[in-house]
């Protein structure tokens, strides 16, 4: 299972310290599910281990790295996630289907970034839903405070067939800053992303 996967499979996929990125990491909308009162004991596990996982459901591992556009580490930076669960449903009050969500996902969680600016979560792929008559492709959204700057965006699956026909990642000149990268992907288990997030400067 995903909880078994470790850093050292990931490392390998992150830039390295000090090599200049690619550009900025495009904002996005908050999006109107951000928690109303944040767990003050959120951890980096969204899905509660003790729940068997539904079969219909993948773990996700996303293992980041949060930097500046000199691609130097940024330290200490609040990476915060929430998204939906595998069938679209989000764990909000105003949320659509929230009383069906997966019992075992709290759709929510936080960590600090380490002295080389690297965070990791554990979650489940998540699902696509419609808002309205939006239809929305799965993705994750974040907000990452770092020591200067504040980002929020939102990264979508890499390669998922609904990504072209959502109107937010059609908005951004340059999407692929929205993907991760694929370090696994097994069918049966675990889909696991390595994801680099640039602010201007830290």
């Amino acid at each position: 299972m995903a909880a078994t996967i470790g850093d050292n499979t990931m490392r390998s996929a992150l830039p390295l310290d000090g090599r200049a990125v690619a550009g900025r990491t495009p904002g996005l909308l908050l999006g109107p599910y951000y928690p109303l009162e944040p767990s003050a004991d959120a951890s980096t596990d969204l899905w509660d281990r003790d729940v068997p996982l539904p079969a219909d459901a993948r773990y996700l591992r996303l293992q980041g790295t949060v930097v500046n556009l000199q691609g130097r580490p940024v330290t200490g930076a609040w990476v915060e996630i929430w998204h939906a669960d595998h069938q679209g449903r989000y764990r909000h009050p105003s949320a659509p289907r929230r009383e069906q969500v997966a019992a075992g996902f709290t759709g929510y969680g936080r960590t600090r970034s380490d002295a080389r600016g690297h965070f990791s979560f554990r979650s489940v792929v998540p699902g696509a839903y419609a808002a309205g008559d939006v239809r929305r492709a799965p993705h994750v959204h974040l907000q990452v405070t770092g020591q200067i700057d504040r980002l929020v965006t939102q990264m979508f699956l890499p390669g998922h067939p609904l990504n072209r026909g959502d109107h937010w990642y059609r908005t951004v000149s340059r999407p692929e800053l929205l993907t991760p990268q694929v370090v696994r992907d097994d069918p049966g288990n675990a889909l696991v992303l390595a994801w680099t997030v640039a602010l201007a400067q830290g």
